[in-house]
């Protein structure tokens, strides 16, 4: 079992590190529709109102836009998803 945390571990901060090369600091909604697969940015909005958007964002002051940490969606992205679909 300590193997599978560390394993899981090592893979959540390599996505990380890859999602912060790619997109910074903040992972804007239309990242995430990629990201997740969603067909549109309204897709996510929508998703994100009825609770369904399987990480948490949040707004940011004199930002327009909600934003995710890459962090959130690497770990989601690590349980979910094989490395191949994942990192390129």
């Amino acid at each position: 079992m300590q193997d599978n945390s560390k394993t899981l571990i090592a893979r959540v901060e390599a996505i990380e590190s890859s999602l912060r090369e790619r997109y910074g600091e903040l992972i804007g909604l239309s990242d995430l529709a990629e990201l997740f697969h969603f067909p549109t940015v309204e897709a996510v909005r929508k998703a994100r109102l009825r609770g369904r958007l399987p990480i948490s964002v949040a707004q940011l002051p004199n930002r327009r836009g909600w934003f995710a940490s890459p962090r959130s969606v690497a770990e989601m992205l690590a349980t979910t998803k094989s490395e191949k679909e994942i990192l390129p």
